[in-house]
């Protein structure tokens, strides 16, 4: 997999990733994680668009990350441009008949075939942790969210500690949220309703609920308590409708799909206190 090196640079409520190897290309978002996985998308689409026109000489070789680290931008990174090849090879892969007659539901009701539902499943999987586990830590970018919420804090109690999601939890509490603190959904509810109106995009979500879990030095277990995605806001998000539902009390979670709506860490969530 090819890796090009990235500027990340703030200019106001903007967070901007331009690619030094290909001049105005540039990904661009509201936070610093949706600029990362929006350069992404722009960066695999530029090369697939010069392959197309048959311009293969047009791709540039993605330069040495120090070779442009002596450059005056904010912080250099590397982003990665997952390819497609357009050449298929057949798989031999187990899985449980539960689990595969699920995925077969789902992609039937999106349109799809299995091949085509796992791959999709697959390309949001490794976006997912390429945004938010692997490549890049945005916790040491100065105004992130992550770093702010992501703090240091000694526990004390959950009635007393300084958490910003040990307050925020309270305040769900006492707006009349039925739910744990110690559990994902509510450390997931937690970190969302600290985040305030801005509101955390997927990727940002699942890594404070894990820094909030481990704040509290509690592992889960299980798929969906150590789901890659937002899993639990996207129920609150859908309120009564799933089996499953998540009920914060006088409060609602709002969600808004990504740029590829296909792709589940694009998605962004913002919850908000009736009263």
């Amino acid at each position: 997999m090819l890796h090009y090196p990235a500027f990340i640079t703030r200019d106001g409520s903007t967070w901007r990733i331009r690619f030094p190897d290909m001049d105005g290309l540039t990904g661009e978002g509201k936070t610093e994680n949706e600029a990362y996985r929006h350069a992404q998308i722009v960066l695999r689409e530029f090369i697939t668009q010069q392959r197309m026109l048959g311009q293969d000489a047009a791709i540039p070789a993605p330069s040495d990350l120090a070779s442009v680290l002596g450059q005056p931008m904010s912080a250099a990174i590397l982003v990665p441009c997952l390819m497609e090849t357009g050449q298929y090879v057949k798989l031999n892969i187990s899985l449980d008949i539960g689990m595969l007659e699920a995925i077969d539901d789902a992609a039937e009701k999106s349109g799809l075939s299995r091949s085509a539902f796992l791959a999709l499943a697959a390309n949001d999987r490794i976006a997912a942790i390429q945004s938010g586990e692997s490549t890049i830590d945005f916790s040491e970018v100065p105004d992130s969210p992550l770093h702010i919420l992501a703090r240091d804090i000694p526990h004390t109690t959950d009635e007393t500690c300084e958490h910003p999601g040990c307050s925020a939890f309270r305040r769900l509490v006492a707006a009349g949220a039925k739910m744990r603190l110690r559990t994902g959904r509510g450390c997931e509810l937690a970190m969302l309703a600290a985040a305030g109106p801005s509101g955390l995009s997927d990727v940002e979500l699942v890594a404070l609920r894990k820094q909030l879990l481990s704040h509290h030095k509690i592992k889960l277990v299980g798929s969906i308590a150590n789901n890659a995605h937002a899993i639990h806001a996207d129920w609150a998000a859908h309120g009564e409708s799933v089996p499953n539902p998540v009920r914060p009390g006088r409060a609602r979670v709002r969600k808004t799909a990504g740029i590829l709506r296909k792709l589940r860490a694009e998605d962004r969530y913002v919850l908000e206190f009736l009263d």
